[in-house]
């Protein structure tokens, strides 16, 4: 299908804000670079980008996905990438109070992420995780959910105030959160003391 001439300047802006700055744009960056007064405005573009087959939209923050060029080509999707919010840290360790604190956005890959879920960043606390290779001052993906399958890492969050990166595992009525090191014991509870706040999903490490 056919682009308008506007459409194909938001759709090249797009592409290039990608290859500048290795991230989408998000739907502020083009009302402010195109002088369109209204969010809304921007959204329908997108809308009809998607519609068109250029576009595929996730559903969160900066969550936009080149598929086809402006001039037809196909993209590939190995550089394609999504901004998650960094909203805290997490104690892989001893059990912490839950803190959920915007900081800051990160670039993850667009492979990590599934159509119609939430996700989030955590930093790592301490080194209850070490041999599932979860270091301390690590940064962990998580898809927000409140369910989990014995033998999954997830974000516990225990009486509503404390949280902690463990393996799930429940045994009726009790659960015990696993820590992977072999010098710290799990944390064993009742199971309506426990919520389920996201399973880990991706590992994010940076080299200095």
């Amino acid at each position: 299908m056919t682009l308008t001439e506007r459409q194909r300047e938001i759709l090249e802006y797009i592409e290039n804000f990608i290859k500048l700055n290795g991230y989408p744009p998000s739907i502020r960056d083009i009302c402010n670079d195109f002088g369109i007064a209204s969010p809304r405005g921007v959204a329908k573009h997108l809308e009809a980008l998607e519609k068109k087959g250029y576009i595929e939209r996730t559903g969160v923050s900066r969550g936009i996905r080149v598929i086809k060029q402006a001039d037809g080509k196909l993209t590939t999707d190995e550089n394609d990438v999504v901004m998650l919010p960094v909203v805290g840290t997490i104690a892989a360790g001893e059990a912490i109070q839950a803190i959920e604190n915007r900081e800051d956005s990160i670039p993850v890959p667009m492979w990590m992420i599934r159509r119609g879920f939430e996700y989030y960043i955590l930093k790592v606390t301490g080194n209850s995780m070490i041999d599932s290779h979860i270091m301390n001052g690590d940064h962990v993906v998580i898809r927000r959910q409140d369910w989990a399958n014995n033998g999954d890492i997830v974000v516990a969050l225990i009486d509503g105030e404390n949280a902690t990166l463990k393996k799930y595992e429940n045994n009726g009525p009790k659960v015990r959160l696993i820590p992977s090191n072999p010098d710290m014991l799990p944390i064993v509870v009742e199971a309506n003391r426990v919520r389920i706040q996201g399973k880990l999903v991706g590992l994010l490490r940076w080299y200095r």
